[in-house]
């Protein structure tokens, strides 16, 4: 089972040219509940979304295979694009995506996830977990901290299931 560690090389090659680039997220949330991840989401400034992408095909041989201005069909004001990568012969795909300056810090990055339980990152050294991460995990819950809108929230859960068991 694939874990974000073993994508340290291809972080340390984005960070070369950006410094404050990071995975967030489900690959991290997945990676410490021990589950399979999906795929890797890698976080950077805007400014240095398509040096990086050079970089990736160039030194770790995967190829863009889509652009997007929003991040499955939600739009969320801190992110400017999303780009996915593959590699042949991987089934996890890469995506970098762009951030204002102001939220590329790990910290600030997670700060803004919609759940507890997704804001944790990896900087390539450590894993960075929020406390509402903990307290997600500890209750075993999805615990909504915040949606960009009441629509947005009701499409994620449902009036009544804004928290539940992970396990239901």
């Amino acid at each position: 089972m694939l874990t974000v560690s073993d994508y340290t090389t291809v972080l340390a090659t984005l960070q070369q040219i950006a410094p404050e680039a990071h995975i967030a997220g489900g690959a991290v949330r997945d990676t410490i509940l021990q589950k399979q991840i999906q795929d890797i989401d890698v976080f950077m400034k805007d400014e240095h979304v398509e040096e990086a992408a050079v970089l990736l095909r160039s030194s770790c041989s995967y190829i863009r295979v889509g652009e997007w201005k929003q991040y499955l069909g939600f739009s969320d004001p801190a992110m400017t694009r999303v780009a996915k990568f593959e590699k042949a012969d991987e089934t996890i795909p890469v995506c970098i995506i762009g951030l204002l300056p102001s939220f590329a810090s790990p910290k600030d990055n997670i700060a803004r996830f919609d759940f507890g339980i997704c804001m944790a990152a990896f900087d390539g050294q450590q894993t960075i977990r929020a406390a509402e991460f903990d307290q997600d995990e500890k209750a075993r819950t999805f615990t909504l901290h915040r949606a960009d809108n009441y629509a947005a929230a009701q499409g994620l859960m449902g009036l009544s299931k804004i928290r539940r068991r992970r396990d239901q």
